[in-house]
């Protein structure tokens, strides 16, 4: 649900997850289907909350929500770092409100993802960054800038640190010099 207001009594002013959820099927093109993230201003568990009443903010949005991802078949990875997206200005109250829900097909393609929930700044939510954990991109590719070629100690320099290299494998590995 979409939340409007700052006081205890916030009320609602967009559509319920359940309206969203009952227009989305996995035939549609629909964000849902195969990854979102965003502040879904709700909580799946009561662990999700701190200093706030399950009361004020009903079970009923839990459930609500829970159906909305069983519905679509979404699944939320693993979070790292903080525990809590939003914070209450006076740091009374917090909830993990921001997420990532991913299809099974997002999750077969990046099956070592994890949300990773970083410090906030100016705003009161949390930014949450998906990133794979596991993925060989292959070897690092060797950087260098023009100006290092200006230090007159640059070629020793690299011509030691070769030398104190044990190199094994195909010739394409070493290093040999110009000739010149």
């Amino acid at each position: 649900m979409e939340y409007a207001g700052e006081n205890e009594q916030e009320e609602v002013v967009g559509n319920t997850i359940d309206e969203v959820g009952s227009s989305c099927t996995v035939e549609m093109e629909c964000p849902w289907v195969d990854h979102g993230g965003g502040d879904f201003n709700v909580v799946a568990r009561s662990e999700e909350r701190m200093g706030i009443s399950d009361s004020i903010y009903g079970r009923s949005d839990m459930a609500d929500f829970k159906a909305f991802l069983s519905n679509l078949s979404l699944i939320e990875p693993p979070a790292v770092g903080k525990k809590y997206t939003w914070f209450r200005p006076n740091g009374q109250a917090a909830s993990r409100l921001d997420r990532f829900l991913l299809s099974s097909d997002w999750c077969s393609c990046w099956p070592h993802g994890v949300q990773t929930v970083m410090a906030r700044s100016l705003s009161d939510h949390c930014p949450v960054m998906f990133r794979s954990t596991d993925m060989n991109w292959g070897p690092r590719p060797f950087r260098v800038l023009n100006c290092w070629f200006s230090d007159p100690g640059f070629k020793a320099f690299v011509e030691k640190e070769w030398q104190g290299f044990q190199v094994q494998g195909s010739g394409g590995f070493q290093v040999q010099g110009s000739g010149g």
